[in-house]
């Protein structure tokens, strides 16, 4: 179900609740087209002119975290999840070396400054942030002994990211794991995120972490919330095509796929059990051909 509600004058802002990530993507995108505003990126902004439709200080919470992967048939090449996959690994390796991505990412070259490395690698500022630290161990050492932690954060966005010149700044800032009533429920907190094109990855990654975090910890899997302040739709194409993303009948394209697929299997078996009546009927020939007696020489 997606429960969505805003009334600015009351400031009452509710989250998107969802079962899977599709409905809690869409239900974001609805919330950044119905209620949020344009705005016109400045002069001096690497994307000079182009006007993006915002909306501020917006949360999402996933209730089946492992629901993670989004589809759309009218819009296939949105989520790749041979990409998403490899970024998670990439995160887990704590890699910052731009070629250990680039061979999966055609896009990752335009976030490095030297061609060497990705300085806002997500996986290096958790695994190895400083020289002897580990935000990861010490994370799940605290779930493990304190059942009630509040303390349990991992940094990503650091001091030095709010100045620096960079092409690779995080858009997230942290991620907190909770352990609660024996669950570990997971919250992420951005800076700002790409409603329509970025948010399936970033959804399909934490969720990842967390569930990798639970499996490590011995706790339950719990509530994955996604609170950002900028959620945005980028250029006038995305928000021209973002009511098409959210009256999408994913439901309904998705049976017509099982149905087509069954009926495919169901006619691989068919044909399987030809070929092998087929086969069957050859052995059998062959099989009279080798008893049949030989005439005697006379």
């Amino acid at each position: 179900m997606i429960n969505t509600h805003k009334s600015l004058d009351g400031l009452c802002i509710s989250p998107v609740v969802a079962d899977s990530a599709n409905q809690l993507i869409r239900g974001l995108i609805s919330h950044v087209d119905k209620y949020g505003e344009n705005f016109t990126e400045p002069i001096n902004s690497p994307s000079s002119g182009r006007i993006n439709r915002e909306f501020l200080n917006i949360q999402g919470i996933l209730k089946n975290p492992r629901d993670r992967l989004f589809f759309s048939h009218i819009k296939p090449e949105i989520f790749n999840p041979a990409l998403a996959v490899a970024k998670f690994f990439y995160l887990l390796s704590g890699s910052n070396q731009l070629e250990n991505i680039a061979f999966y990412s055609n896009g990752a070259r335009k976030y490095t400054d030297d061609n060497i490395v990705m300085p806002g690698s997500h996986g290096f500022r958790i695994f190895y942030p400083v020289v002897g630290v580990d935000q990861f161990e010490e994370s799940a050492y605290l779930i493990r002994e304190q059942k009630s932690s509040k303390r349990v954060t991992l940094a990503i966005y650091q001091p030095n990211d709010c100045g620096r010149k960079s092409q690779d700044i995080p858009c997230i800032v942290s991620l907190i794991f909770s352990p609660r009533n024996d669950k570990l429920c997971t919250t992420a907190y951005m800076r700002a995120n790409d409603v329509y094109r970025i948010l399936c990855y970033d959804l399909f990654e934490f969720t990842m972490l967390a569930e990798f975090m639970s499996s490590y910890t011995g706790v339950e899997l719990g509530h994955y919330y996604h609170i950002v302040t900028s959620m945005h739709l980028r250029g006038s194409a995305d928000i021209s095509d973002a009511p098409k993303l959210i009256n999408e009948d994913v439901v309904g394209h998705w049976c017509q796929l099982k149905k087509k697929d069954l009926i495919f299997k169901k006619e691989e078996r068919r044909l399987q059990r030809r070929k092998k009546v087929k086969i069957r009927q050859s052995n059998k020939k062959e099989d009279r051909a080798v008893s049949k007696p030989r005439p005697r020489k006379t």
